[in-house]
């Protein structure tokens, strides 16, 4: 279900031009990267990204 609910929104925002599919992909590959780098009980925040340009 979840992953249906999750294209359907990706889609949207291509459609809207919000953000295409690139946008999305880097965008959940930094959350991916922020969510490794972050200590245990720790909120995630994107800032955590390594990758991050500063």
């Amino acid at each position: 279900y979840y992953e249906h609910w999750l294209a359907a929104l990706e889609k949207l925002l291509a459609v809207k031009g919000v953000a295409g599919k690139n946008d999305v992909d880097a965008l959940a590959a930094a959350w991916e990267r922020a969510a490794h780098a972050t200590p245990h009980g720790k909120p995630i925040l994107l800032e955590n990204d390594p990758g991050a340009s500063r």
